[in-house]
């Protein structure tokens, strides 16, 4: 139960990092018509890198709530979904936040998002792929909850809608962030449950 715990923890704090993260990026790094001075900002990788943080406990998080609905295989199958669309969606913010400044100054053609690299199939086929078993997974799991009677209703919901509107890359910014507070909220709803339940 300990692991119960300090899991809630886990997944309050991803809660709370996704949404400073947009707000940091909204701010710090307002959208640039040339996308190579964009990267280069003095603010690109600390705040990406607050990204990735948030990336890594969102993972953690699902782990815990899997580990709080309880022992099936849905719900590890559904838990293993999540996690491999989290890894694909957080390695490009890996990509990202970590190598493409390295790029500017030795590649920048590449960098441009007319570049070969951004309109490469792999490329847009990892981002896609990401982005629709992250979501999916997410609004199947959320429908297990609702049956399970273990997460409150209004936190499935908020995930169920929050997590494939935010992970749909090609969305407006501003649905997107509706999609990541939904999530957010959802997720801190479960973490205060199981934090309240000790």
């Amino acid at each position: 139960m300990k692991l119960l715990y300090f899991g809630s923890y886990f997944i309050i704090f991803s809660a709370v990092l996704m949404p400073i993260y947009w707000i940091l990026f909204a701010v710090f790094l307002p959208m640039k018509e040339n996308y190579i001075r964009w990267v280069s900002s003095k603010n690109w990788i600390w705040v990406n890198s607050v990204g990735f943080l948030g990336a890594i406990m969102g993972m953690l998080a699902s782990f815990f709530i899997a580990v709080y609905v309880g022992e099936s295989l849905i719900n590890y199958l559904l838990l293993t979904c999540v996690i491999i669309g989290s890894v694909m969606m957080t390695s490009l913010l890996y990509f990202e936040a970590y190598i493409l400044p390295g790029m500017v100054s030795s590649a920048p053609a590449l960098v441009d998002q007319s570049s070969i690299l951004y309109n490469s199939k792999s490329f847009k086929l990892i981002r896609l792929l990401g982005s629709f078993i992250f979501g999916a997974g997410y609004i199947i799991w959320a429908v297990i909850w609702l049956l399970s009677g273990k997460i409150p209703v209004w936190s499935s919901i908020c995930i169920m809608i929050g997590a494939p509107v935010f992970s749909a890359i090609y969305l407006p910014g501003n649905l997107r962030l509706l999609g990541i507070l939904l999530y957010s909220a959802g997720l801190m709803g479960i973490g205060l449950q199981i934090l309240m339940s000790f």
